[in-house]
């Protein structure tokens, strides 16, 4: 049996491995339950910080909260750590002026706070409605050097919505507060800079936004939302300070309107340099002048400039610029000038020698050219430009995202055009009519008329001389036409008793296709050139039916290029039977009814009468002197083969 001490060196040893055992579990999960001490590895370059993060999530479970406007989630950071804990992770991530927390299984990110300042105090007179919005913002309040603040009793009258006297503690570097050393102005300008970062705290969005929360998202944009209607509604027409009212940046002040100022230049004037600030009724300037607002009548032989927007009429010999300083004032103007006029924002009818450029413009003529984001109508001798307008008139061409109507001498282009009218070619992704002399363009159309060639992906109706869709959906009437998918693509030869040989060639869509012929009599010695529709369905198998109808004049051999004293036509319907043996081979054959009208005339001394193969009805038209006019009516039999 084993001795006692080996007993006791045995259970001595077993209990200092279950105790470091246990000391190394407990170790280890308390690693593992501190977020800053669990551990990742990384190795990205130039990679966005909210991909970085992301990344640490995946592998340790750790989330992150910070405030977008603090950290911007799309910086790029190139890191290297392998199996390195959080904490020593962060510092690689994060700019010095960025610290960090954990709250439980999340890691907060919060500006570092500032070294602690002197602080001094000063009173004002604040509304206690806007005091209000502080109280819940302490925070803010200190990242903003602004440390408090108190309402002093003594002063308090017992209407909240009074201006009360407040005691501010502000810190002392941010503001001068040595009241002692101030003058009076110097001193309500300091309580302008501290009633600045009040609001500038007041309508802030709060400090922590958490990432992947959409939920707190919304509630924080909602926040936003309250307190910018709170400042737009409540405080706009109080005065946070009761001595000095505060001027939002977004909601300028109305300029006071003076009735006229006369300027020679600016800034030789009657208002100095003072005259960009201030709005007048009436302003003449002999030269060019800068005014801040007109309403009403101005006129310059050289310029007119308005800073912030006008309301009239402008007559300049050069130009007219409107709203150079402000785009939150809109213009509502007429302007007429001899080279330009400009509008940056707002309504106007602009009338220059040159061009003219405008936000929204109801009636723009130039010279040249006219520009616009949106426009009712448009006249120039070259080109207009719109994103949006009703109807552009161009010498040469026009130009609209989205338009109703378009005339141009030359060609259009639209990416939503009603109507387009152009002497060359017109141009559109979807529109409804193209009228052009030699080609239309669309990816979509419901109309084409051109005098040469027509081309859309989808369309309903094209007429032209050649015709190029994607789709069987519409018709297209030409001598060439080319669908893509499904459509008709036939040459062929053909026979009748009266045409012995013809050339055909088809082309179109099946429900109605164009027909060309060119065919030859070897009795009477006659040539036809014919056109005419046709429409076919399909019966059974490869069996199918087809309409045609066609028109052919004769050109006899003896007076080939002369129908002054001979013409004749060939009026033709045939209802077909056809049979496909391959994709590209077919027979048809049916029945035609001929209707013949022959003209000639006596002058050479004697009459020449084509025979036809024989007549159901003859009739000897009335005619003058010298002439003959005849009328056949016969049935006959027509067949070929098409390829």
């Amino acid at each position: 049996m084993p001795s006692t001490s080996l007993l006791f060196r045995t259970k001595s040893f077993l209990t200092l491995f279950l105790v470091s055992l246990l000391l190394i579990t407990t170790i280890a999960a308390y690693s593992q339950s501190d977020p800053l001490e669990k551990r990742t590895t990384l190795q990205v370059q130039s990679a966005p910080l909210e991909q970085v993060l992301s990344e640490i999530t995946k592998q340790t479970g750790v989330r992150f909260s910070y405030n977008s406007q603090l950290i911007n989630p799309k910086t790029k950071i190139s890191v290297n750590a392998q199996n390195k804990t959080i904490k020593e992770v962060l510092p690689m991530l994060l700019p010095t002026e960025v610290s960090y927390k954990k709250v439980g299984e999340h890691i907060v990110f919060y500006a570092t706070p500032f070294p602690e300042k002197n602080i001094a105090k000063t009173e004002m007179h604040v509304n206690n409605s806007f005091a209000g919005l502080l109280e819940d913002k302490p925070e803010s309040l200190v990242e903003n050097d602004i440390t408090s603040v108190e309402k002093n009793d003594a002063s308090d009258n017992g209407k909240p919505d009074d201006n009360c006297l407040y005691v501010v503690s502000v810190a002392e570097d941010t503001v001068n507060l040595q009241k002692d050393t101030l003058s009076l102005t110097q001193e309500e300008d300091m309580k302008s800079q501290i009633a600045g970062l009040m609001l500038a705290v007041a309508t802030a969005s709060a400090p922590v936004v958490a990432q992947d929360n959409s939920t707190h998202n919304n509630n924080i944009q909602q926040q936003e939302s309250e307190f910018k209607d709170l400042r737009f509604k409540d405080l706009s027409e109080e005065n946070i300070i009761s001595e000095e009212k505060v001027v939002l940046d977004e909601e300028p002040a109305p300029l006071v309107c003076r009735p006229a100022q006369l300027t020679f230049i600016y800034p030789l004037g009657t208002g100095f340099t003072k005259s960009a600030e201030k709005c007048y009724h009436f302003s003449v300037n002999i030269l060019g002048g800068v005014t801040g607002q007109l309403k009403g009548f101005e006129i310059g032989s050289l310029y007119n400039i308005n800073k912030y927007g006008a309301h009239g009429a402008q007559f300049a010999g050069i130009f007219n610029f409107t709203h150079a300083g402000n785009p939150e004032i809109n213009s509502r103007n007429a302007q007429f000038a001899g080279i330009f006029n400009h509008t940056q924002k707002g309504n106007s009818a602009q009338f220059a020698g040159i061009f003219n450029n405008g936000d929204m413009a109801y009636l723009q003529a130039g010279g040249i050219f006219n520009i616009a984001n949106k426009s009712y109508a448009q006249f120039a001798g070259v080109f207009n430009i719109a994103k949006k307008t009703g109807t552009q008139f161009g010498g040469i061409f026009n130009i609209s995202h989205k338009t109703i109507a378009q005339f141009a001498g030359v060609f259009n282009v639209g990416d939503t055009a009603h109507f387009q009218a152009a002497g060359i070619w017109n141009s559109a992704k979807k529109t409804k009519c193209q009228l052009a002399g030699i080609a239309n363009v669309a990816q979509e159309s419901v109309c084409q008329i051109a005098g040469v060639v027509n081309v859309t992906k989808k369309g309903r109706f094209q007429l032209g001389v050649i015709n190029v869709r994607d789709t069987a959906d519409g018709i297209s009437l030409g001598v060439i036409n080319i669908v893509k998918k499904g459509g008709v693509l036939e040459a062929g030869i053909e026979a009748s008793e009266f045409v012995h040989t013809a050339l055909t060639f088809r082309s179109g869509v099946p429900r109605l296709y164009s027909i060309i012929s060119v065919g030859y009599n070897y009795t009477e010695n006659f040539w036809t050139v014919g056109s005419g529709l046709g429409t076919r369905f399909k019966l059974v198998g490869n069996l199918g039916f087809n309409l045609e109808l066609t028109y052919k004049t004769l050109y006899y051999r003896d007076n080939f290029f002369k129908t002054n004293y001979r013409w004749a036509s060939l009026i033709q319907f045939s209802p077909q039977l056809n049979y496909r043996f391959a994709k590209h081979f077919k027979i048809y054959a049916g029945p035609s009814f001929n209707l013949f009208y022959e003209y000639s005339d006596n002058i050479f001394g004697n009459y020449h009468i084509t025979k036809v193969p024989y007549s159901l009805y003859h009739k000897k038209l009335p005619s003058v002197a010298l002439s003959s006019r005849t009328l056949d009516l016969w049935i006959g039999v027509v067949g070929g083969i098409k390829f």
